[in-house]
């Protein structure tokens, strides 16, 4: 590991020695000997991060103990991996890496940075999306936690997109591509839906939960952040339909009580669908994401050409006024008097 270096004693100076550490091609050291505060810095960040480093070295000689027990172990590895990110979070290399993407999650300083900034960042700007748009209370019970994961979509053009953002029915007819990142190292499975919670109920004059996809027994973990699992419905291409408004397609992410040998029961359509398929399935819920789309001309090609099915038409009811009779004309005020 790369601490092993930093550790093994020498004594450069900070300057020398951060550059010792850190990969010139990837990332280079503003020059030193110009400004001294600059140079003083880079001399207490490595010797902050030298003593850091010769802590965890120190826990490493404890956990070859053959006489530990597995609390003893678990404990002393929480703490090395504490002290290894604290050696490496304030270095100029560790916050480059991690702004352009370039480095392991699976080093203790980069899963404490993800998972910092999903909690204070991205978490924190999704939960107002899905507040604000509503898909809590209308989809989701607004007293959960539903926000574990971080569900990524992009559509065909490898555009990636926003949650709650407008996007095309044109750009959604391939099945998009989803990507989850979870913060748990061990590989857990889940069930991913997709439903529109705005679509029309001709009956009942209101909305239903109607399901677009569902996939089972997708595996996650910390470096597992693929969609791939069993396809339990087909991925339908979002139509909102003429006259119905701004749709609401959201993706909820549900975590499996019974690992990756779960038998899903049947998603029935209705305006509780989604909470009693949760219920029924002893699904929890573990990530939300949603995306915006009204009628283009884009859906009816997919009502044709897809669903092969005729293409509706929905519009407000006529008002009716008490007052013109059948024939049209206008009828006395007391003529029922």
């Amino acid at each position: 590991m790369i601490w092993n270096s930093l550790v093994k004693g020498s004594r450069i100076t900070g300057a020398n020695q951060l550059k010792r550490f850190m990969s010139t091609e990837a990332f280079k050291l503003p020059a030193t000997g110009v400004n001294k505060t600059y140079d003083q810095a880079l001399e207490y960040l490595t010797q902050h991060s030298n003593s850091k480093l010769a802590q965890a070295k120190k826990i490493d000689e404890q956990l070859k103990d053959a006489k530990l027990d597995q609390a003893a172990k678990s404990d002393l590895q929480t703490l090395k991996e504490t002290l290894l990110t604290e050696a490496y979070i304030n270095l100029p290399e560790t916050q480059h890496k991690f702004q352009t993407g370039d480095y392991n999650v699976t080093e203790p300083v980069y899963k404490y940075l993800k998972t910092q900034q999903w909690n204070t960042e991205l978490k924190p700007i999704i939960r107002q999306r899905v507040e604000q748009m509503f898909v809590s209370p209308d989809v989701l019970h607004p007293q959960s936690d539903y926000l574990d994961s971080h569900i990524k979509l992009s559509v065909e053009d490898g555009e990636f997109v926003e949650c709650g953002k407008f996007i095309d029915a044109e750009k959604t007819i391939q099945a998009p591509a989803l990507s989850v990142n979870t913060f748990h190292e061990a590989t857990k499975h889940y069930t991913l839906i997709m439903i529109d919670p705005d679509h029309p109920n001709e009956a009942t004059q209101t909305y239903q939960q109607k399901p677009h996809w569902i996939i089972k027994n997708i595996p996650l973990s910390l470096t597992q952040t693929k969609v791939e699992g069993e396809t339990v419905l087909n991925y339908i291409p979002p139509h909102p339909a003429n006259g119905t408004g701004t749709h609401r397609y959201s993706i909820i992410l549900l975590e499996q009580a019974n690992g990756d040998k779960t038998e899903l029961s049947e998603f029935t359509t209705g305006d509780q669908a989604l909470p009693q398929f949760i219920e029924n399935n002893k699904l929890t819920v573990k990530g939300a994401y949603f995306f915006r789309s009204k009628w283009s001309q884009a859906v009816s090609s997919i009502y044709s050409d897809i669903l092969k099915i005729e293409e509706p038409f929905f519009g407000p009811q006529p008002i009716v006024n008490p007052l013109v009779g059948k024939d049209g004309k206008l009828r006395g005020r007391y003529h029922n008097i």
